[in-house]
């Protein structure tokens, strides 16, 4: 291996290292802002609520995003060449959709929305607490499949 390649392969990994702790470093941001949320049942309307809601709002909308220029791009515009990630992305994908758009419509319901119906915020966050931890369940086995075969291909 000539010393240009080596060093796009380094690059290249490196550039994926860093995406990864990106989405990383949101994951865990918007899980923070979660328990942090949830430590105000019962809920009750308050100026502490609402930001800590929006912001909570903001977060799993940009870890949402994060995720898919992160992690989903080469899948959703088929330059993925890996065959193993591949075959775990089209079995994952339609899943991690679901949750994005449950993930919007609370966002729309209670952080866009200067005035939300705090009745149903407990069912609701309760709903989009069991979404993220299926998305973290189905994001951590597409990183497990990258993860392998980067292993693969190193050996």
């Amino acid at each position: 291996m000539h010393y240009t390649d080596q060093r796009k392969s380094i690059d290249r990994r490196s550039q994926g290292y860093s995406r990864l702790h990106t989405l990383l470093d949101a994951r865990q941001h918007t899980l923070k802002l979660y328990a942090d949320l949830a430590r105000h049942r019962p809920f009750s309307d308050s100026q502490n609520l609402y930001r800590e809601l929006v912001a909570f709002s903001q977060a799993v909308v940009d870890y949402t995003a994060s995720a898919h220029f992160q992690l989903y791009q080469k899948l959703t515009d088929g330059t993925e060449n890996r065959e193993a990630v591949k075959l775990i992305g089209d079995r994952l994908y339609p899943r991690i959709v679901r949750s994005t758009q449950k993930i919007l419509a609370f966002s729309d319901d209670f952080g866009d929305n200067p005035a939300p119906n705090f009745d149903h915020l407990e069912a609701r966050l309760s709903e989009v607490g069991e979404v993220l931890a299926e998305r973290i369940e189905l994001e951590d086995q597409l990183l497990e499949a990258l993860r392998c075969d980067r292993r693969a291909v190193s050996v």
